[in-house]
């Protein structure tokens, strides 16, 4: 039972790297057991940053296993598949980026474990589908998500080469992805009784993620391509730097409106009542005449001097922040947006999902240390036993 006297949740983690066990994560923030099954080298994802050439630690494995419970099993012994069985008869949930190919030597497809376990809700994440020819193909998040997705097309100027995206956005994605699945899946559960398979992978979320520009593909046959920052469609919806350097971006998705508040911040009516912008395709029209000159404009003054104007203003407008302003953000502490993390011997504010509920100070968690839980499932411990 959690703190409110209800049942906790029971989840298995097979997983490894960022999405599994992000997924999982998500689910233990919710009071669920989550026992993360490892094998006696860990998942690779504890030296995360190693695995990239560097020499500091992975505060990441810290952010997404969490509250969570080690267990090492050799998944390639009978008894360690066994061990795996009997924790999975007592779980809710199975979460898995295993490929296809590795389950089905393991016994562990999806069709097989949900034939032996029915109300078990089996979360299959994968780089692009259960199926299909490339069902196998490994993916991290540069290639299934913003590659193959379409996605780093869409962020293509002509003539550029094309850039090299922080690993992990895609992996955090497909997490969040796997876990509105898993959730729904239970609730249909608490109706019919019966478990479902839930299915996500890099390539299903990189398209939803291009949802939009995928609709415009399938019904007019193409998209404008992306235009630099000096010819881009609308300069209302446009990147800009001030004189200290900062840069910032003006969001006047509603071009004309926007167009006539940011005049008034800048104390430039003459642009409002300018023939060239009256409309918002007039304003798209001329963007090669009003970029420049926004661009020379707000070179000006800095930022600190803008942002008082655009606010005063109601200019829909937003700075491009660093990672150490978004730390200290206000509206990130005001909201309770971040959460304590215990990382080594430190205690550190990490942002831990992107939804809360019922908002409230959490304490300080922690991921397990390698197999910090194996004696704990003592059949299970028994069981790993090589034969």
């Amino acid at each position: 039972m959690d703190g409110e006297g209800i049942p906790r949740l029971k989840v298995v983690e097979l997983g490894s790297w960022l999405a599994a066990p992000g997924a999982a994560a998500l689910l233990a923030d919710l009071s669920a057991q989550v026992i993360k099954i490892e094998p006696a080298t860990g998942d690779p994802g504890r030296d995360f940053l190693g695995a990239m050439g560097s020499d500091k630690t992975s505060p990441t494995f810290s952010l997404l296993n969490r509250g969570k419970d080690s267990v090492v099993l050799d998944l390639a012994t009978r008894s360690g598949r066994g061990a795996l069985d009997i924790l999975l008869a007592e779980a809710d949930v199975f979460i898995t980026n295993l490929r296809p190919g590795s389950l089905e030597r393991l016994e562990l497809a999806p069709d097989k474990v949900t034939a032996r376990f029915p109300r078990l809700i089996y979360a299959s994440i994968t780089g692009t589908g259960l199926r299909g020819p490339d069902r196998d193909t490994g993916a991290f998040d540069v290639g299934g998500f913003w590659a193959r997705s379409g996605l780093m097309h869409q962020m293509l100027v002509p003539g550029a080469t094309p850039p090299v995206p922080t690993g992990g956005y895609g992996d955090m994605t497909m997490a969040l992805a796997a876990y509105a699945g898993i959730v729904s899946a239970l609730l249909r559960r608490e109706w019919t009784g019966k478990g479902r398979l839930v299915e996500t992978s890099l390539l299903q979320t990189g398209a939803y993620v291009m949802g939009g520009d995928l609709a415009v593909q399938a019904v007019h046959g193409g998209m404008g391509a992306q235009q630099p920052r000096a010819d881009c469609r609308t300069p209302m919806v446009n990147s800009y730097r001030a004189a200290d350097g900062r840069w910032f971006f003006l969001t006047e998705i509603d071009s004309r409106r926007g167009f006539v508040r940011l005049c008034k911040a800048i104390d430039r009516s003459d642009l409002a009542d300018d023939p060239r912008f009256a409309t918002a395709r007039l304003i798209r029209q001329h963007r090669a005449e009003l970029i420049p000159l926004l661009d020379r404009l707000f070179a000006s003054e800095p930022l600190a001097r803008w942002q008082l104007l655009f606010d005063q203003a109601g200019v829909l407008w937003q700075k491009i922040a660093s990672p150490e302003e978004v730390l200290s953000d206000p509206q990130l502490h005001e909201n309770n947006m971040l959460n304590p993390i215990i990382d080594g011997d430190g205690i550190v504010s990490m942002v831990t999902s992107p939804f809360t509920i019922d908002p409230a100070p959490r304490p300080a968690r922690r991921a397990p240390r390698l197999g910090e839980h194996g004696s704990f499932h003592r059949a299970t411990q028994s069981a790993a036993t090589p034969e």
